[in-house]
């Protein structure tokens, strides 16, 4: 299961694209525990790194287009019920 921190750091970054362009390097080398939550972070880091300025809905539509909707929806979950929706995806 993805903690809450992960998902509040990658939310963050999915809401606010230009917060994670800022750290590229940094979001390639966290060291999450789930391994699926590191290919997304990848995919995040690459698509910023191709499109700096890529908005947060076009971010998730390319996420989407790279079979990370299930997470996506999964992290917007987990800060909804944290009362932490704003900090997500769509937030």
């Amino acid at each position: 299961a993805i903690g809450l921190s992960d998902a509040i750091l990658v939310g963050t970054f999915l809401a606010h694209p230009q917060l994670a362009e800022e750290r590229l390097e940094m979001l390639g080398r966290i060291p999450f525990t789930d391994a699926a939550l590191s290919d997304l972070a990848g995919t995040i880091a690459l698509a910023l790194s191709e499109e700096p300025e890529l908005s947060a809905g076009a971010l998730l539509d390319r996420l989407k287009t790279k079979g990370h909707s299930a997470l996506v929806e999964t992290i917007g979950r987990k800060l909804a019920t944290s009362g932490l929706a704003d900090l997500g995806p769509g937030g």
